[in-house]
């Protein structure tokens, strides 16, 4: 079934926070996007819900976000939520790696970069030709 908007969150925010940037992405992709309610207004609502000199929001400023999104497109909390989980998580544009695990996550490193890189040998003992 659809999503609960905790899920939702953490499916989006892949962690405890979530950047403005995935904050628009999610309105964007769960077609939330009207007369009502533009890109201008994602950077506005996301604006007031982030806590002062924080760039990301936790799961309760999402929560107040999706109040305040609901109230500017003039519709109930609830069907803002609906209409959020029942389009589930990102959608992969082919482009955007799923949270890039493998640059991120040393353990699926291999080879030498496993052991932080090749060692550095005395200036000039390469064997490239220049």
């Amino acid at each position: 079934g659809p999503l609960s908007l905790g899920e939702l969150f953490e499916k989006w925010a892949g962690g405890a926070e979530m950047d403005g940037k995935t904050f628009a992405k999610l309105c964007k992709d769960c077609k939330l996007l009207d007369a009502k309610f533009t890109v201008n207004d994602i950077d506005i609502l996301f604006c007031k819900v982030v806590v002062h000199g924080q760039r990301k929001i936790g799961f309760k400023q999402f929560e107040d976000a999706t109040w305040l999104l609901a109230e500017k497109k003039g519709i109930d909390f609830s069907v803002a939520v609906d209409q959020m989980c029942s389009a589930g998580g990102p959608k992969i544009h082919g482009t955007v790696a799923d949270s890039v695990r493998f640059h991120d996550d040393k353990s699926t490193y291999t080879g030498a970069h496993r052991h932080g890189g090749p060692e550095a040998g005395p200036v000039g003992s390469g064997t490239a030709v220049a």
